[in-house]
């Protein structure tokens, strides 16, 4: 079975995040998770929880819909979250 991920395009949490001054190890340590998460989500290859989502929004100031090139990641979101 194909990752959902694999059909949009990759996410700009990275763009977000230096933009602010992060680096990953940073990023990582002030949301609580593991650095190689940041890079798994940045690669487009997973997504971040509703709950992690709430947090990276905070610490880079930004809103959700801005972290995404495409919009209908939001939707995807949604989606994985029902299915758990």
């Amino acid at each position: 079975m194909q990752d959902k991920t694999d059909t949009f395009i990759p996410n700009d949490i990275r763009l977000w995040r230096r933009k602010r001054g992060y680096n990953q190890r940073r990023f990582a340590k002030e949301l609580g998770i593991n650095r190689s998460r940041i890079s798994l989500w940045e690669q487009g290859r997973t997504l971040p929880s509703w709950e992690n989502l709430n947090k990276i929004t905070e610490l880079l100031l930004c809103q959700a819909s801005q972290l995404y090139r495409d919009g209908r990641v939001l939707g995807l979101l949604s989606d994985l979250q029902t299915e758990r």
